[in-house]
């Protein structure tokens, strides 16, 4: 898997009022349908694993991971 795009911000900027790690991702080959079959874990268990590291992630935000994965030929 390729990263296109890293962007780290501290907060507050025009991002957000809270510090912002956003990444892009380009899945090749069979990685997208690896990715849209866990997509729902996820969803499920990403909110509690950033947590630990005292991260968090609110909605609009855990509605992008849900984002149909496309392969890159």
């Amino acid at each position: 898997m390729r990263v296109i795009e890293f962007v780290s911000t501290m907060g507050p900027s025009r991002r957000a009022a809270v510090t912002v790690v956003e990444m892009v991702l380009q899945a090749e080959g069979t990685e997208a349908g690896q990715l849209n079959e866990i997509t729902g874990q996820l969803r499920q268990h990403l909110p509690a694993r950033l947590a630990t590291s005292g991260l968090s992630v609110d909605e609009p935000y855990l509605a992008a991971i849900a984002q149909r994965p496309t392969a890159v030929a």
